[in-house]
């Protein structure tokens, strides 16, 4: 289980794959294992350097009671690669 962090948050993620980089964001509610169960991340890992990474608040990642909620905020601090 990958994890690192970031402004005080802790980001889990996982990446398989090499090739050109392909993101993938689970929905509300969900994590990354949503890609596992549909086979989406061992797919395209066959052919690009696939992550998956659970949103702030989701799966194995955290989230602080004054985490900024917007969407924009959330995107601008998914983890590098």
């Amino acid at each position: 289980m990958a994890k690192v962090t970031v402004n005080g948050i802790t980001m889990h993620y996982q990446t398989k794959g090499v090739g050109e980089d392909v993101v993938l964001v689970h929905g509300l509610t969900s994590s990354l294992a949503f890609w596992h169960h549909t086979k989406v991340l061992v797919t395209l890992s066959n052919d690009y350097r696939t992550t998956a990474y659970d949103l702030r608040g989701h799966g194995y990642s955290t989230m602080t009671p004054t985490s900024p909620r917007s969407w924009t905020t959330w995107a601008s601090r998914r983890p590098a690669s």
